[in-house]
């Protein structure tokens, strides 16, 4: 539950009868507002203000209608029902201390669109503007931090500095250098640039070194920056020249994976448990049940209370579910559905660059003591080819 509807209250009803258009037309004709409406079964579940709960009851007795509260939600419900709780106030008095002093600094610092700067480079950028955790919001100018980090750093094209809360958030475009001027002039050789077998090519300038079908290592020259001229008589003349064109090589990658069969199964235990969770900024500290405990458990949190908004203070409710490990086996059809995901994703990793079209794929397994292995055999086509000075 959000701070606002936490402080105003409201109560979800359960209503049940044969004219339920009609209650729910009178509730909007006294301009009761209702929220989060649902029909479960011939029953009909809606959140409305708690103040206006007399005036939903008289619309019920209108429409033919019976209601009860289901659930009650809000501060007062909350204080009523620790009314004689004194060590809950003792607890609310420091909270409420420090939600009003909390909004007043800056607890986290968030830095997005970086690729080549880290996030530590940034932080130390802003900490040398005097920008940093802790610091009061009042003392920061966005405007001078950003204009001093842009006329000190010519890697960074744009930046924006913005406070959310007791957020800082820093979003920052990295200047893009500009393109080496390739030089089609001067003499060159294409070379190869990694061992494959030559697929085909396509030659613009130079004189082809490789056909169809050639292997070649790293180094072996593609295409020569020479062409022969012939003149009237036939005398050749061995002119220099730029090399230039489009050779593709093939050549083979291969991933492997192996699993077990045997393997430790979860097991669920019957009863889970709950704790409360209080969490300022990074900082977290769980109320909980001393005595249980599991050395294996997964938790869920979902929060009940924030407070204020961007404050970093909130409540929140954590679900303990405890279970135990015990032993299992695969069938061999679901490890080879395993393996086969495993393999897939390395080879959208191989190929997340774009530059190989893959030509053939092979999937197989081979047995192994206890257990399998998975091995993809792809053969892939790529441009080869880069220039060296004659």
């Amino acid at each position: 539950m959000k701070g606002k509807e936490f402080m105003r209250s409201s109560v979800r009803i359960k209503a049940q009868g044969t004219q339920l258009s009609r209650f729910l037309a009178l509730l909007l004709a006294r301009n009761i507002l209702y929220q989060n409406a649902e029909y479960q079964g011939d029953s009909l579940f809606l959140d409305l203000p708690a103040k206006q709960y007399r005036q939903a009851v008289s619309c019920a007795k209108k429409a033919g209608v019976r209601i009860r509260i289901d659930t009650r939600k809000g501060a007062a419900f909350f204080f009523f029902r620790h009314r004689r709780r004194k060590w809950l106030l003792l607890l609310i008095l420091p909270l409420l201390i420090a939600i009003a002093i909390i909004p007043r600094f800056i607890w986290s610092i968030e830095i997005e669109g970086l690729q080549k700067i880290s996030q530590v480079e940034m932080l130390r950028r802003l900490e040398e503007e005097g920008v940093h955790e802790g610091m009061r919001k009042s003392e920061m100018d966005n405007i001078a931090v950003r204009e001093a980090i842009l006329l000190k750093y010519p890697d960074l094209s744009w930046l924006s500095i913005s406070v959310e809360g007791t957020v800082l958030k820093v979003a920052a475009a990295e200047s893009v250098p500009a393109p080496a001027m390739i030089d089609r002039t001067s003499p060159c050789d294409l070379i190869a640039d990694q061992r494959c077998v030559i697929y085909s090519i396509i030659t613009e300038g130079g004189t082809p070194q490789v056909k169809q079908g050639d292997v070649v290592q790293e180094g072996d020259v593609l295409i020569c920056g020479e062409v022969v001229l012939k003149d009237d008589d036939g005398n050749e003349t061995v002119q220099e020249a730029h090399a230039a064109g489009m050779v593709f090589g093939k050549r083979d990658w291969c991933a492997e994976e192996e699993m077990e069969y045997a393997y430790e199964q979860q097991i669920w235990e019957e009863k889970s448990y709950q704790g409360i969770l209080l969490r300022f900024g990074e900082l977290a500290w769980e109320i909980k049940n001393p005595f249980r405990h599991a050395e294996q458990e997964v938790k869920t949190e979902s929060t009940v209370l924030r407070l204020p908004v961007g404050s970093g203070f909130s409540i929140s409710r954590v679900e303990h579910d405890p279970y135990t490990l015990a032993a299992a086996e695969y069938t061999k059809e679901e490890l080879e559905i395993k393996l086969r995901e495993r393999l897939e994703k390395k080879k959208a990793e191989f190929l997340q660059d774009g530059k190989s079209v893959i030509l053939q794929e092979n999937l197989y397994y081979e047995e192994t003591p206890g257990g399998l292995k998975g091995i993809l055999e792809l053969t892939v086509m790529e441009q080869i080819g880069i220039p060296r000075q004659r």
